[in-house]
């Protein structure tokens, strides 16, 4: 058997996280983890909390060092991360993802719907709990995630990567 040779790189880009070395790369992963949940009969919550942190923490990578309540937005990166907080999706994300991070209370309940099979899936040993068994969807404020997720992710869209409009009346 031939002997492979690793390769290793090491990144001096200071926005680099491994090999996701901007934004829009950071955006891809987002986009093909949401695809990958959509897709699943069962929901992942490792897969969710990327999700969630991901889409509320991108902002950052487009408006490094920015903070609303410090100044005003002047670039064009500044205007769309006070135009994202704006969407009420975006402050359910938000609101999640404090919650993650700190334990922050919320002031809307967070609902997982049980009831898939647990031969439906596919890592058993990831399974939190075998009373309810692996969960199905879950909800935010009466919300399936999803549909939240999937807002957020077309505003990015529609609004920062492939922009069609201007999100200044938003």
């Amino acid at each position: 058997m031939p002997s492979q040779t690793l390769k290793y790189g090491v990144s001096m880009n200071p926005s680099a996280i491994f090999d996701i070395n901007s934004d829009e790369a950071f955006f891809r992963s987002l986009c093909r983890a949401a695809e990958e949940l959509k897709a699943s009969k069962v929901k992942s919550t490792d897969c969710l909390l990327y999700l969630i942190m991901g889409l509320n923490h991108l902002r950052e990578w487009i408006a490094p060092e920015f903070g609303p309540n410090k100044q005003k937005p002047i670039t064009h990166a500044e205007k769309f991360y006070v135009a994202l907080w704006k969407i009420p999706e975006f402050k359910i994300i938000n609101a999640i993802c404090n919650r993650s991070k700190h334990m922050a209370t919320i002031s809307f309940p967070l609902e997982v719907q049980y009831g898939a099979n647990f031969d439906d899936w596919p890592d058993f040993d990831s399974v939190n709990d075998f009373d309810c068994g692996p969960p199905l969807a879950y909800f935010a404020d009466g919300r399936n995630l999803m549909d939240v997720i999937d807002v957020v992710i077309c505003f990015y869209k529609k609004y920062w990567y492939c922009p069609q409009s201007d999100f200044s009346n938003q």
